[in-house]
């Protein structure tokens, strides 16, 4: 319940309009108690024989207080969803902030449909919870409360009767509420399935390509049918439980009417006030009806509440300092100050790394996969901090920097290609929104990438590209993704394996265009291609999470035995491939219609 007691939060900045549905609230919980009571004068009158216009008067009123109660309930309904709307507004808006502002730990630790589950599905059933259920439950304490007033000056001995049925439903209540950790675990499992979705949309080519339809299929079956046995079970027991509380309530109109008969036929009470009565008691078991039918929606809302606000109160762990303490860089050395980082504590998977980069030169890392090297570069923009030693630029440790600054003087190209739904020019402006075309076209030419926009696609940069650059090849969404990270113009750039998607030809094409942009510029380069490294002013071979290997390329191959065995065998394969690729591409130009040679075929 604390949960849902801190939506009232998100109330203040509309208190006109949240003043506006309490007012409502306190009118008609007035209100509401008028028809009784003007039934009771009719009944009496009609028995006492009273002035038929006296009693037409008594019905106009009645009219007339039916009416107002109609037209509040519908200007109260109006405010609510405005009120609801504004809220859940925020509220969505401020869960994306919170989970844009986590660090990578964080998407570590939550499965993305988890996280999509509880900014879409858990915020919705908030939204039905204040939109339809919050005002109920207010107006269902305060119409009650002057109910039983109105009950004890009709009639005590009657009233005292009808509240020995209160606490079974009490007991009752507490059962329902109960069934809040079926409802959380539900909420849980819907995320499951939102990840099985996500998963199965993302890969779909994988699933096609290897035939795992049904089993992705039957994967999402499984995980809907628990969905479905547990919710099942909720709402059974939240039906069963309801109406043995419906049970309660209307043994409560029995007392009325057995005990309050008895008193009209003695002339104890009038027949008005027993008709009086029962509505009352009606308005009196209001919360409790109330709360029986709306349980379900109110138990589910306090576990999206509780995931929701999980994220929301989640720490961060990578923060701005506060306040910063250094000026944005402005030369662009990196140093490594003996880091060691790993991403469960514990398990370090970079031990005791000390490397320096003067500003202006560039740092090639090579190494298996898993070596470490992807996880040494994410320190640099402070994707994540290391557990042991200090990453520096111009002399400052990262965490002096304010996160804007120190990421907006890093450029990177991930190892995995990410393209937006948009434009071909927006997307390589996306880190630099202020771009004009010139610096747009510019960075396409230097990425080897403008000749493939102007003249394969149908309206050049102004291609929308599809999801995730759907409609390229794989080397040419790499392109652009180097063409992005250049139009920022960054004083230090990363390239992991920013060519491994394109073909040698393309390659050596990119590299040369780079040497332009890379000179005067810190360069961190990942590669498993030694030739694209052969130029760096230092090379560092990491195996296990340490460095084993140092230096530039010429000395490495005179002192490093891996090195010069990595150099050989790769220098025999580009060879073979250059020139089936070459042998490809004449057949191609020439238009002939000839086997492949066998060099190719060997290859």
């Amino acid at each position: 319940m604390n949960y849902l007691l801190r939506i009232f939060g998100y109330v203040r900045p509309y208190t006109t309009i949240a003043g506006g549905v309490i007012a409502t609230i306190v009118i008609l919980a007035g209100t509401n108690l008028l028809p009784a009571w003007v039934q009771k004068l009719i009944i009496d009158g009609l028995t006492r024989h009273t002035q038929l216009r006296a009693l037409l008067g008594l019905a106009a009123f009645y009219f007339l207080v039916v009416a107002v109660n109609a037209g509040l309930n519908a200007l109260q309904a109006n405010l609510v969803q405005v009120l609801g709307q504004h809220i859940i507004e925020d509220l969505r808006n401020e869960i994306f902030r919170a989970i844009q502002r986590q660090g990578m730990p964080f998407f570590d630790r939550y499965e993305t449909g988890q996280l999509m589950s509880r900014v879409t599905s858990d915020v919705n059933l908030i939204q039905l919870f204040v939109n339809s259920t919050l005002v109920n439950l207010i107006g269902s304490i305060l119409t009650p409360f002057f109910a039983l007033i109105i009950l004890f000056r009709l009639d005590v001995a009657l009233t005292l009767w009808v509240l020995l049925t209160i606490p079974p439903i009490v007991v009752l209540q507490s059962r329902l509420a109960r069934i809040r950790l079926i409802w959380r675990e539900i909420q849980r499992r819907v995320g499951d399935m939102n990840v099985v979705l996500q998963e199965s949309l993302v890969a779909i080519k994988l699933v096609k390509a290897f035939n795992r339809l049904k089993a992705e299929a039957e994967r999402f079956n499984a995980s809907n049918w628990q969905i479905r046995q547990e919710r099942l079970w909720a709402q059974r027991q939240s039906i069963i439980l309801g109406q043995l509380q419906n049970l309660c309530t209307n043994l409560g109109m029995v007392i009325v009417l057995t005990v309050g008969a008895q008193q009209v036929i003695v002339h104890a009470i009038s027949l008005g006030t027993l008709v009086a009565f029962q509505r009352y008691i009606s308005l009196l078991f209001l919360p409790f009806q109330r709360v029986a039918a709306i349980n379900q929606t109110t138990q589910m809302a306090m576990v999206a509440a509780e995931r929701v606000f999980e994220v929301l109160d989640a720490p961060i762990a990578v923060q701005d300092p506060q306040p910063p303490v250094a000026p944005s860089p402005q030369r662009g050395e990196v140093v490594f100050e003996h880091v060691t980082f790993g991403y469960v504590a514990g398990r370090p998977v970079l031990h005791d790394i000390s490397l320096k980069i003067p500003a202006g030169e560039t740092l090639a890392i090579i190494g298996a996969s898993g070596s470490g090297k992807s996880s040494l570069v994410h320190l640099v923009p402070r994707f994540y901090d290391p557990q042991k030693g200090r990453v520096l630029i111009d002399d400052h440790n990262v965490r002096e920097y304010p996160l804007k600054d120190l990421r907006r003087c890093i450029g990177m190209v991930m190892q995995e290609t990410f393209l937006f739904n948009l434009s071909i020019r927006d997307n390589i402006r996306y880190g630099r929104p202020d771009a004009s075309n010139e610096e747009v076209e510019r960075a396409a030419r230097i990425a080897d990438a403008y000749r493939f926009i102007t003249e394969d696609l149908p309206e050049g940069f102004d291609t929308i590209i599809g999801e995730k650059g759907v409609r390229l090849s794989g080397g040419q969404r790499q392109r652009l993704a180097i063409a992005r990270a250049i139009c920022t113009d960054p004083l230090i750039l990363i390239l992991d394996e920013a060519t491994s998607s394109v073909d040698t030809r393309t390659d050596a094409a990119i590299q040369r265009a780079l040497r332009n942009v890379l000179r005067d510029r810190t360069t961190i380069v990942i590669a498993h291609r030694l030739s694209t490294v052969q130029q760096a002013h230092q090379i560092v071979m990491l195996h296990r999470g340490q460095i084993v290997a140092r230096g530039t390329h010429e000395e490495l191959l005179q002192t490093s035995r891996e090195y010069r065995l990595l150099n050989d065998l790769q220098s025999s394969r580009t060879d073979l491939a250059d020139a089936a690729i070459a042998q490809l591409m004449a057949m191609l130009e020439d238009g002939a219609n000839r086997h492949v040679p066998e060099l190719v075929v060997r290859q």
